[in-house]
C-alpha cells in the first residue's frame, strides 16, 4: 500500500546550497498531490545533513556512510520511499513550476496496458531558460567510437567537424524518446522494482541508461512531457579531468558489454582504446590519474576475456 503518491528522492554530496534550494523549490511550486522528499547524504564533508534537517524537518534525511554514486543512493533511498511512484531529481535542479503535479497526472492518465510507460521526463532549461540537455538517443559500440575520432581530428587537424546531435532531436508532442537524462526521472515504484532499480555495478554515468535500456527491453515507452520545465542549473558540463574521464569510460565500457555481444564489444573496446591512448601523453594529467586511467583500461579488457 503506497502512503503518498510521489516519493521525490534526491542525492546530496557535498552540494549543499544547491540541495537546499531545490528542496525549496519543490516546497514552493508543488501542491495538489501527496508527496515526500527524501534526500540521501552520499558522506558529504560540507555539513549538508545537519542543515537540510534544521531548514527542512519534513524531509527525510538518509545519512549515508560512504559515496554510494548515483545509482546505489537511489536504490538505497527507493527502500523507504512510500510513494507510488518515485521522482529521481538531482539537487542542481530547480522547479519553477508545478511539475510534479503534471507529471503525476499524465502517469495516472497515460498508464495502461497499451501505453504501457515506464518513465517520464520533461524539458530541462539552463539559468538564462535556453533548453538544456534533457533527453538522448541510446549509444552504440558504433556512434561513440565515431564520436570520439571525430574529436581526435578536430583537435590534430583544429578543424570543426560535427556529429548529428544524438541528443534534444526535433520531438512531436509528449514524445517516446531513447532516454530521458536523469536529472528528473519520474517512474512508478512498481516498474522501478520489476527492474530491480539501478544496476549497483555503475558508479557514476550510464546508470539512467541502462536502466531506460531494460526499459525498452521490456516495451516500457520513455515519454519527454514538452509542456513541463525545470531548470538544471549544471547540465551538459562534463568535466575534462582524467580522474572524471576514467570513471565515465569505464561505466560506457560496462554498458556496452552488458548490452552487446563479446565479439561488438572487444572490436569497440580495441578501437577506443586506441583513440583514447593519446589521453596518456596530455602532461597536463598528473601521473597517479594516468594510472588510474591505464589501470581501468586493462581491466575492462581482462573482463571481455572472461
Amino acid at each position: 500500500m503506497f502512503l503518498v503518491d510521489v516519493s521525490v528522492i534526491i542525492v546530496n554530496y557535498n552540494t549543499k546550497d544547491l540541495t537546499i534550494n531545490c528542496i525549496r523549490s519543490i516546497f514552493d511550486h508543488t501542491n495538489g498531490i501527496n508527496y515526500e522528499v527524501i534526500v540521501v547524504d552520499n558522506a558529504s564533508s560540507d555539513g549538508s545533513l545537519t542543515e537540510i534537517e534544521n531548514k527542512f524537518p519534513s524531509v527525510i534525511t538518509i545519512n549515508s556512510q560512504e559515496n554510494l554514486g548515483f545509482g546505489r543512493a537511489n536504490n538505497l533511498a527507493s527502500q523507504y520511499s512510500t510513494g507510488k511512484y518515485l521522482f529521481f531529481l538531482n539537487s542542481d535542479c530547480i522547479l519553477i513550476e508545478n511539475a510534479i503535479k503534471k507529471m503525476f497526472d499524465y502517469f495516472e492518465s497515460q498508464n495502461n496496458s497499451i501505453n504501457r510507460i515506464g518513465a517520464i521526463g520533461c524539458l530541462l532549461l539552463d539559468m538564462n531558460r535556453k533548453l538544456n540537455t534533457s533527453y538522448n538517443r541510446f549509444p552504440t559500440p558504433f556512434s561513440q567510437i565515431k564520436r570520439l575520432f571525430i574529436e581526435r581530428v578536430n583537435r590534430l587537424f583544429n578543424t570543426h567537424f560535427k556529429l548529428k546531435d544524438r541528443f534534444n532531436y526535433q520531438l512531436d508532442k509528449n514524445y517516446e524518446v531513447d532516454f530521458i537524462t536523469g536529472a528528473d526521472l519520474f517512474i512508478s515504484k512498481d516498474v522501478f522494482t520489476f527492474l530491480n532499480g539501478f544496476d549497483p555495478s555503475f558508479f557514476l554515468y550510464y546508470e539512467e541508461t541502462d536502466l531506460q535500456k531494460r526499459m525498452s527491453d521490456n516495451s516500457l515507452k520513455r515519454i519527454i512531457l514538452d509542456d513541463v520545465e525545470i531548470i538544471h542549473l549544471e547540465g551538459g558540463s562534463t568535466s575534462r579531468k582524467l580522474s572524471s574521464i576514467t570513471i565515465f569510460l569505464n561505466s560506457e565500457f560496462k554498458y556496452m558489454r552488458k548490452h552487446y555481444p563479446v565479439y561488438v564489444y572487444m572490436l569497440y573496446y580495441s578501437i577506443m582504446t586506441i583513440l583514447m591512448l593519446p589521453t596518456l601523453f596530455v602532461s597536463s594529467h598528473s601521473k597517479k590519474d594516468k594510472k588510474v586511467f591505464l589501470k581501468m583500461l586493462i581491466r575492462n579488457c581482462k573482463y571481455s576475456i572472461h
